[in-house]
């Protein structure tokens, strides 16, 4: 018997009013992603990747259809539900890091466990993070301002802070967008190595065909619909 999968959407659908008319971003959404895959999603800017992304990471509860994140109906669960399936359940890596620039590298990566109602010590979340930048080849740089990190070196902290929780699902919106081909590769390589270490999903949006073709399935986005995959 096959497992459930990670993410289970049908005819999942979202549209927003502006200036008085409707604009139709999803037109009707099939798809499953099973533990370890990798699915790509590509396609010009404004054809709906990142509102799938949204409803996926239960951050939009807006849309038609029916999604299902870990066995969980998302259209069902309450706003404290949403935010404990993303706080423990998820992982979030964006095109601009968003990381803190006050605090170090290692407290960067320790931010998810903090959020936590019942995270570990302080001496088992810094233990943790140390763990996690090594696997992103960070180790050492701890104590370091993530200000005197490059690019690269910044999503990958952004990484390690994403798989801090031991995710099921890690989400990606265009993280290789500011980065040079050389350096986007790396991220699309820890992404590999992650799933494979972690057992985690991959649900990542981008502009780089050459890198999404790394996935297992990549869905070409057209106007709010699946045109190939």
């Amino acid at each position: 018997m096959s497992a459930a999968p990670i993410v289970s959407l049908t005819s999942v659908k979202r549209s927003f009013e502006e200036g008085g008319r409707r604009r139709d971003v999803l037109a009707g959404i099939d798809l499953e992603i099973g533990a370890k895959q990798m699915i790509a999603l590509v396609g010009p800017s404004g054809c709906g990747k990142t509102t799938l992304l949204s409803i996926v990471g239960a951050l939009d509860a807006g849309f038609d259809g029916s999604a299902h994140l870990l066995g969980q109906d998302l259209a069902a669960l309450d706003d404290d539900a949403r935010s404990r399936l993303r706080a423990t359940e998820l992982g979030f890596v964006f095109q601009a890091f968003c990381l803190l620039d006050h605090l170090t590298v290692r407290q960067n990566v320790e931010v998810p466990l903090w959020l936590l109602d019942d995270g570990p010590d302080a001496d088992t979340a810094a233990k943790r993070a140390s763990e996690m930048l090594e696997r992103v080849g960070l180790g050492g740089r701890e104590g370091q301002s993530v200000m005197q990190l490059s690019g690269g070196e910044r999503q990958r902290v952004a990484i390690a802070r994403a798989m801090i929780n031991r995710p099921k699902l890690l989400l990606a919106d265009e993280p290789t967008g500011n980065l040079d081909t050389e350096t986007g590769a790396r991220i699309f390589g820890l992404f590999d190595a992650m799933r494979a270490e972690e057992g985690c999903a991959v649900l990542v949006a981008t502009h780089d065909a050459a890198m999404a073709e790394r996935a297992d399935r990549v869905l070409r986005f057209e106007q709010g619909r699946v045109v190939s995959q």
